[in-house]
């Protein structure tokens, strides 16, 4: 594992070698339509709805939510029955708790996590919520997100411990 690191690390420092102009489109634009292919526009019968789920509680216990589906967590900060800085607390709690087992970091940033959290909380305070996923510049008010995979997202990724 430790050589497979290594050989993406050495990948990375080739890539970002490269002149690449900012007119060049992302890789990460994937468009399924063959040439000459089109479909109808959308209509109210094609457009996806999304559907609130229904009867949701703030349990005694925060730690049963930690597997609940993404779409619960979103519902329960929205209706202000748990706040972004507590899910965030939650899982940064079972992170330091878990991480070193689950091997799934490489660099926790807890400060900023809870700094995102604040001011999402901030703004649902004052009326304005962004949606179940909302991500923007200043973080987001839904759940807290991981990514997982290969993604070139500069140093940052490059950082911090690699196990064998």
């Amino acid at each position: 594992m430790v050589e497979e690191v290594n050989g993406m690390r050495e990948r990375y420092a080739q890539l970002r070698t490269m002149g690449m102009p900012n007119s060049v489109v992302p890789a990460l634009h994937f468009e399924p339509v063959l040439p000459g292919t089109s479909y109808p526009a959308p209509s109210a019968s094609t457009v996806f709805r999304y559907t609130r789920p229904r009867g949701l509680e703030r349990p005694a216990n925060l730690e049963e939510l930690a597997f609940r589906p993404v779409t619960d967590l979103a519902e329960l900060v929205r209706t202000r029955q748990v706040t972004s800085t507590e899910l965030t607390e939650m899982y940064l709690s079972r992170l330091r708790a878990h991480g070193d087992t689950l091997l799934a970091v490489i660099a926790l940033t807890e400060d900023l996590a809870m700094r995102q959290a604040a001011r999402a909380d901030a703004e649902i305070a004052r009326g304005y919520y962004r949606g179940p996923l909302a991500r923007h510049s200043l973080g987001s008010q839904g759940p807290p997100l991981g990514g997982r995979g290969a993604h070139d997202v500069g140093r940052e990724a490059l950082r911090g411990p690699v196990h064998p």
